[in-house]
């Protein structure tokens, strides 16, 4: 059994406003308005997923939300994401403050990780999210 055939027609304004986002810097590459596009001209989810190559699961849950949120808010809204991110300004600005020492000593990122935690500068954090904050303020350095 396939799924039955879900239409959109968006009105002028809406495919004004899409046409519009598509084409700013940056709003292209958004799976998000492609999605919509598709399905605006009359594609179907498996065929999106195709043309796209997301997930046809994505697709799906990319038009319920707009279905949810309306075309602004879906177009604005951030994608949900996993939790926040650790590498705070705080984070940085600490590992930039150990690792700046000229003849200081190496950390490990294990010991770098639990003297942030140690000093209430982050709650948790990984040795991998460490590693990233080092590589992050080695390419601002470059």
């Amino acid at each position: 059994m396939s799924r039955r055939r879900d239409t959109l027609v968006l009105s002028l304004e809406q495919r004004h406003l899409l046409h519009e986002y598509l084409a700013c810097p940056g709003g292209g590459a958004d799976s998000r308005a492609e999605v919509l596009r598709c399905w605006d001209a009359g594609l179907t989810g498996a065929e999106t997923a195709r043309q796209l190559e997301l997930p046809e699961y994505r697709v799906y849950a990319l038009r319920r939300a707009f279905r949810r949120q309306g075309l602004v808010a879906y177009l604005g809204g951030a994608s949900p994401g996993g939790a926040p991110t650790k590498l705070t300004p705080a984070v940085i600005g600490e590992l930039a403050r150990l690792t700046a020492r000229p003849g200081g000593r190496r950390w490990s990122l294990q010991r770098l990780a639990g003297h942030l935690v140690g000093r209430g500068i982050a709650r948790s954090i990984s040795t991998v999210t460490v590693a990233k904050a080092l590589r992050q303020l080695k390419s601002e350095a470059s």
